[in-house]
């Protein structure tokens, strides 16, 4: 094991590419011990991540839509709702199980279910830093087509990490 004291940070740099800004730290370490420099990006995640949007639904709507279009849908399982989608040939809408608010090391989220229309990959600092989609004409045509199975003012959402891969500050749980 390496003593703390010989990984001190040596070197510092912020990198623009527009949009965002990394900072990057390099480590050295005594070439006596043969050591081997290592770089790593601060503050923020080393993949960028995905962000999904769409309408909020809780269990019971989606049950209702279920009920509405002759599909079974117990417990949350979207599945039926988007293998009927996929025969009918729609692959940019799917539903998928979400928390929300996000659930974090020390506060579950609710569960739900988010009719989905968007996603995008985002380089974020903190979840809490992600911004929401601007509504469109494809994701009103969602709220629509919600409107017609008796749903009815559905909260638009953005999920940062629907998959649960980084932690609330952005890093990495592997």
């Amino acid at each position: 094991m390496i003593p703390v004291e010989l990984l001190s940070p040596s070197a510092f740099a912020l990198v623009s590419t527009g949009k965002y800004q990394s900072l990057y730290v390099a480590y050295f370490t005594v070439p006596a011990l043969n050591l081997i420099c290592f770089i790593e990006r601060a503050g923020a995640p080393h993949q960028s991540m995905l962000v999904i949007g769409g309408y909020l639904i809780t269990y019971d709507q989606l049950r209702h839509i279920g009920l509405r279009r002759g599909l079974v849908m117990e417990d949350g399982d979207a599945s039926p709702l988007n293998n009927d989608w996929q025969r009918k040939g729609i692959e940019s809408v799917f539903a998928w199980p979400v928390s929300y608010p996000l659930s974090t090391e020390t506060t579950p989220g609710v569960p739900g279910i988010l009719i989905v229309s968007r996603r995008r990959d985002d380089h974020l600092v903190h979840l809490a830093d992600c911004q929401p989609f601007e509504v469109n004409e494809e994701d009103l045509k969602v709220k629509r087509w919600l409107e017609i199975n008796g749903i009815m003012g559905a909260p638009f959402v953005a999920i940062p990490d629907p998959l649960g891969k980084y932690n609330e500050w952005g890093y990495d749980y592997d």
